[in-house]
C-alpha cells in the first residue's frame, strides 16, 4: 500500500524499542552524546551565544540529554543554568549531571524575554496527561511568554496520543528519528512549535523494527503529493463517458447548496459529465444535468438503470441530505460497484449509521470512502471517541478492515486510513474549516476516483489541491473571507500540476 520513500511516523513503542536495540549494540552513553551534539547544533543556529539559556532537567534520560547540551553551550559561551524539576536517576543521568561544571539552580530563576528556556524533563515514555505540582512548575515558565526548545517532546505530551496539551508550550521541538503522531495532530501539535527531526544514528536492525509496526501511519508533505500519487494519463481523445460521469444524489428543501458544491467540485476537477439528483438548482452551470426522479435515490429500480445506462463511473451520496440511507440503497450499490467498478463517496448524512446499515454488503476499499468531519463520525456512529489516539485509530481501521472501506477524516489535521493503516497531513489552516468544504471536496474526489484515482489517492490529491487553492486565494484575501466556492475555479489547475 505505501511507497516505499514515505516514512512512516514512530509509535511510542517503536522509539523505545530502537533506543533500546541501539543502545545495546552501540552503548547508550554514545547515542545520548549524538542525540546532544544535534541538539546543540540546532541551539547555535536558533540563538547567540549571548543569549541566556535556561535548561529545565528531568530525572531519565530526556534530563541527560538536557544536561549534555548544558554542558555543551557552557564550553561554546553561553550564560546557561540549569534548573532540575526532577532529580536525575537513571544512572545515565546522573553520570551526565556530574558532567555538567555550569551553575545548577534550586529555586525558579528570575525569568526575562531575553531568555530560552530548553524543555528537556519529560521525555517518550510519558503515557497519560500530565497534571498536579509538575504542571504548575512547568507553567511558571511559559507565564513570560520566553522560547522554548523542547527535546523530543514538550513535557505533558504523550506520543501516542494527540489530545493533550503541554503546560510549556515550545517554540520549537527536535525530536530524533521520526515525528510521533502528539507532533502532527490538532491539539497536541500546537504545544510544538517547528518540530525538526533528526537522525542520530540509530542501527538499521532497530529500525528494521518498522516493518512490523501494528499501524503504519505516513505524514505528507502536500506539496509533494502531486508526485507521490500521479493521475492517470488523460490524452487528449477522452470523450465525456471517459473522464467519467458523476452522480451527486443529495440536497434537501434549504440545503441544496451542498449538493451543488459537490457537483462543482466534480464538474471543475476534470469529470467528463455531472448529473445531480433532484429539482434544478439555477445557480449551477448549464453543464449540470439535473435528474428530478432520483431525489435521494429513493427509487431503487430508477437509480440502477441511471447508473447503468448512463454510465455513471462514480456516486457521491449525502451533500445536504436530511436523512439516511437505507440497508436496501448500500446493497444496491455494493451490488453496482461489484458489476461495473462504480466508485462510491458516503458524505454527511450518506453516513448515518453506515456500520449498521451496510452490514453484509462486500465493498471495495479500493473504490469507496467514507467522508465524515469529527462531529459526523460520532454523530453517525461511526466511532465514539474522536481519532487522536493510537488506540483509536486501531479502533476504526480494524472496522474498516471488516467492511472493505477507507476513510477520508475531515479533521484540522485530516487522516486517510484504510484497511492496511494510513496517512496524514498536518497543515492546519484557519480558513480552512467552513461549512461547504467538506462537499466540495467530496465532489473532486469522486471525479478523482472516475479518472482510475483508488480511494485514498484520490482524497489526499483532492485535499491538497483545496489546500492549495486556498492558499492562493490568501494572497489576495484573508482566512475569515475565504469561502469554499471561491476555491472552485482554481481546483482544476491545481490538479493538473
Amino acid at each position: 500500500m505505501f511507497e516505499s520513500s514515505l516514512k512512516p511516523l514512530w509509535w511510542q513503542k517503536d522509539a523505545q524499542v530502537i533506543d533500546h536495540l541501539t543502545s545495546a549494540q552501540e552503548g547508550a552513553k554514545a547515542l545520548m552524546e549524538r542525540a546532544v551534539k544535534e541538539l546543540s547544533l540546532v541551539a547555535s543556529k536558533l540563538w547567540s551565544s549571548s543569549t541566556p539559556t535556561l535548561v529545565l532537567t528531568g530525572a531519565g534520560g530526556n534530563g541527560g540529554d538536557g544536561y549534555g547540551l548544558a554542558e555543551a553551550l557552557r564550553t561554546k559561551g553561553y550564560p546557561v543554568q540549569v534548573y532540575p524539576l526532577i532529580p536525575a536517576k537513571n544512572p545515565l543521568t546522573v553520570q551526565m549531571a556530574k558532567a555538567y561544571k555550569g551553575e545548577v539552580l534550586t529555586t525558579p530563576p528570575v525569568l526575562t524575554s531575553e531568555m530560552v528556556v530548553v524543555d528537556a524533563v519529560l521525555g517518550m515514555g510519558v503515557s497519560k496527561a500530565l497534571k498536579g505540582d509538575l504542571w504548575q512548575q512547568l507553567s511558571f515558565f511559559a507565564q513570560k511568554g520566553v522560547q522554548v526548545l523542547a527535546v523530543d517532546v514538550p513535557s505533558g505530551l504523550c506520543l501516542d496520543n494527540a489530545s493533550a496539551r503541554a503546560p510549556l508550550p515550545a517554540t520549537w521541538t527536535v525530536t530524533f528519528g521520526a515525528k510521533k503522531l502528539c507532533h502532527l495532530l490538532s491539539p497536541s501539535l500546537l504545544d510544538c512549535g517547528e518540530v525538526m527531526e533528526r537522525d542520530i544514528g540509530f542501527s538499521e536492525e532497530a529500525l528494521q523494527t518498522l516493518e512490523s509496526q501494528e499501524l503504519s501511519l505516513i505524514p505528507l508533505d502536500p506539496e509533494q503529493v502531486p508526485f507521490q500519487f500521479p493521475l492517470p494519463p488523460a490524452p487528449k481523445t477522452l470523450h465525456k463517458f471517459e473522464r467519467g460521469h458523476i452522480l451527486v444524489i443529495g440536497g434537501s428543501p434549504g440545503k441544496t447548496g451542498a449538493r451543488g458544491l459537490a457537483a462543482l467540485g466534480a464538474l471543475r476537477s476534470g469529470a467528463g459529465w455531472v448529473s445531480v439528483a433532484g429539482e434544478p438548482d439555477p445557480r449551477l452551470p448549464l453543464e449540470i444535468t439535473f435528474e428530478e426522479a432520483l431525489v435521494h435515490g429513493k427509487d431503487l429500480k430508477s437509480l440502477v438503470s441511471f447508473i447503468e445506462e448512463r454510465r455513471v463511473k462514480a456516486l457521491v451520496v449525502g451533500p445536504g441530505m436530511n436523512e439516511g440511507l437505507s440497508p436496501e440503497f448500500f446493497q444496491a450499490v455494493a451490488r453496482l460497484q461489484k458489476d461495473q467498478g462504480l466508485f462510491l463517496v458516503f458524505d454527511a448524512h450518506g453516513l448515518e449509521g453506515f456500520f449498521d446499515r451496510a452490514k453484509g454488503c462486500s465493498f471495495s476499499h479500493e473504490k469507496t470512502l467514507l467522508t465524515p468531519h469529527p462531529g459526523e463520525f460520532k454523530k453517525y456512529q461511526l466511532g465514539e471517541r474522536e481519532l487522536l489516539s493510537k488506540e483509536s485509530l486501531m479502533e476504526i481501521v480494524a472496522k474498516l478492515n471488516s467492511f472493505q472501506v477507507s476513510l477520508f477524516y475531515k479533521s484540522q489535521t485530516p487522516l486517510f486510513l484504510g484497511p492496511l493503516g494510513g496517512y496524514l497531513i498536518s497543515d492546519p489552516q484557519a480558513g480552512f474549516g467552513k461549512a461547504g468544504m467538506g462537499d466540495l471536496g467530496a465532489g473532486v474526489i469522486a471525479s478523482l476516483g472516475a479518472r482510475g484515482l483508488l480511494a485514498l489517492p484520490a482524497a489526499i490529491r483532492a485535499y491538497a489541491a483545496l489546500l492549495k487553492a486556498y492558499k492562493n486565494q490568501l494572497i489576495t484575501a484573508t482566512a475569515t473571507g475565504v469561502i469554499p466556492s471561491d476555491l472552485v475555479s482554481g481546483i482544476g489547475a491545481f490538479l493538473d500540476e
